[in-house]
């Protein structure tokens, strides 16, 4: 698949195009954009401070027995 054709299918030019379809406001838009980079920038830092899994830890959740 071409970079043009992913393009068309981003989540985030897809949403900005189904609220402008919906006649959503851009104040709004940019306030959703907003809460949805606060959420990832508290997951990131969630992660960061969670540290590292054993290998006990990680294998404890990736094999079924």
């Amino acid at each position: 698949m071409k970079l043009r054709e992913w393009k068309k299918r981003d989540p985030v030019t897809v949403g900005r195009a189904l609220c402008a379809k919906a006649e959503v406001d851009e104040k709004e838009i940019v306030a959703i954009e907003e809460g949805v980079k606060k959420e990832i920038e508290e997951a990131v830092a969630f992660a960061d401070a969670s540290g590292e899994l054993t290998y006990e830890e990680l294998e404890q959740f990736t094999y079924k027995e």
